[in-house]
């Protein structure tokens, strides 16, 4: 059995892996493309956001654990990441968080832009 890869056949692809910044929405989305042997395009998968995290986002509040939820990470990951880039002042220290719209897709673009683009094989 021949266990080097053959390059003339026609299945051999490579994927690159882009990080766009949408101006208009001040966010990142993270693009993934295909391209076969030759270098012509043959797919652009745009990342789908679970539900979870569709209706995260339309939320007018939040609080920290319900976004770590979402994401599918630790609740203290991302209350650290809100009291560094997001601080209160010291008397609200030991009260509920209540995360706005605006600092919610913050948090949420944050931590979706920290996701390895490495997926499953398809094969």
């Amino acid at each position: 059995m021949n266990t080097k890869p053959n390059p003339t056949d026609p299945r051999i692809r490579a994927n690159a892996f882009a990080l766009v910044f949408d101006s208009a929405e001040g966010s990142v989305r993270a693009l993934d493309f295909a391209f076969a042997k030759g270098g012509e395009k043959m797919s652009e998968t745009k990342p789908v956001e679970s539900p979870a995290i569709v209706a995260l986002r339309s939320r007018a509040t939040s609080r920290p654990e319900e976004i770590a939820n979402a994401l599918g990470v630790s609740g203290k990951l991302v209350r650290g990441f809100t009291r560094t880039n997001f601080p209160r002042p010291i008397e609200a220290k030991g009260t509920t968080w209540v995360l706005d719209n605006e600092q919610t897709n913050a948090i949420v673009d944050h931590f979706l832009a920290r996701r390895s683009p490495v997926r499953p094989s398809q094969d």
